[in-house]
């Protein structure tokens, strides 16, 4: 099965080139020593939508700062939590600059969708250690010092694809990816193609908007084919399922990871298996448990995976700065190749700053 580093490989210059098209933000200068003894100022930027995620990663990043802290006993070591609202517009994500420069953040989460995706190199000129909630698969490749503790895109699709055999060239098996008409949905797709393309497969695929809620005609398209691969936000992937049991689909078909909910029930009459993160199904993980003891106690609800992943990521980017004396590029590097222990199970670093979790499909 072909990898999602070798898809950066085959398609870098156009990543490249995409990218160096958008301009950049002179860096800030290297901080006096007076300011290496202040606490880290750490800026959220997060979009006004979809608001269920992005409260549950404002709530599990306020509890992250509230533990951190009280383990610190320098000041120096210590993060300040900031958050900028967005419409996820360029004009706002301008603002949302200005804010990161004036209170000379260190750390920056980003919580933009694909749309501004190409946006985003531009906070790696802020001189800081960047962090991004996004599952936009390239997303961390060409951004200065940045990282993603968050779900990969690609990550999703390689766990979708893998129990697809391959076939011989009499079978005439056909293929199905169903991905939302996003930035997002496009990427996944051609990564989907990549990664099943040495399969002897017929491919077809079939897009569809972000609001889209009657998919009964992707069923009946999708009808005659033999695996369908739905990588699609999270509403969507259950109302996708029921319209492809109601076709009586026969095919097998596997679904995307949920973030801010529980993976949807899969139809008794569909072969098929969704992709669910260890943290979903309960995987024994002491930080875990403590985790979500401590979200439910503060704010009366169980956490999500998107909860667990930024827990995890306020620690460990705030861990790694205070580590390397406030430095992006040398917090960047002490993390590649590591794996941490966190509340979404075992994280383990690329190369590329790309995070890994334990991911597995299931009935």
């Amino acid at each position: 099965m072909k990898t999602f580093a070798g898809f950066l490989r085959a398609a870098a210059p156009l990543f490249a080139a995409a990218f160096c098209a958008c301009s950049s933000l002179p860096e800030n200068k290297i901080p006096a020593a007076a300011e290496l003894m202040l606490p880290i100022e750490a800026g959220v930027v997060l979009p006004k939508e979809p608001a269920e995620l992005s409260a549950q990663i404002k709530n599990a990043m306020f509890l992250a700062a509230e533990e951190h802290n009280a383990r610190q006993e320098a000041s120096s070591s210590k993060i300040n939590l900031f958050f900028v609202e967005t419409d996820g517009s360029k004009e706002q994500f301008e603002t949302a600059l200005a804010v990161l420069k004036a209170r000379r953040a260190k750390i920056i989460h980003a919580g933009y969708t694909g749309e501004c995706a190409f946006e985003l190199e531009r906070l790696g000129g802020l001189g800081c250690l960047v962090n991004f909630f996004s599952q936009y698969p390239p997303i961390a490749i060409q951004t200065k010092n940045a990282v993603r503790i968050f779900l990969n895109g690609a990550q999703v699709c390689e766990e979708m694809s893998k129990e697809i055999p391959e076939a011989s060239p009499l079978e005439k098996k056909t293929l199905v990816i169903a991905v939302p008409d996003t930035v997002l949905g496009k990427s996944c797709a051609e990564f989907l193609k990549y990664q099943t393309g040495s399969l002897n497969l017929k491919i077809y695929s079939e897009s569809f908007s972000e609001g889209e809620k009657n998919f009964d005609a992707l069923a009946r398209a999708a009808a005659k084919t033999d695996y369908a691969l739905v990588f699609a936000p999270e509403g969507q992937t259950g109302a996708i399922l029921n319209s492809l049991s109601r076709a009586a689909y026969k095919g097998k078909v596997y679904a995307g990871c949920a973030l801010s909910k529980k993976s949807p029930a899969l139809p008794e009459n569909l072969d098929a298996k969704i992709v669910k993160s260890g943290f979903e199904t309960g995987a024994e993980n002491p930080i875990a448990e403590s985790f979500r003891r401590a979200y439910q106690n503060k704010y009366g609800e169980p956490p999500s995976l998107a909860a667990a992943l930024a827990y995890d990521a306020a620690i460990i980017t705030a861990e790694a700065l205070a580590n390397s004396a406030k430095d992006p590029e040398t917090a960047k590097k002490s993390l590649e190749g590591k794996a941490f222990c966190g509340a979404s199970g075992k994280i383990t670093f690329d190369v590329f700053g790309d995070a890994e979790i334990p991911l597995g499909l299931s009935r």
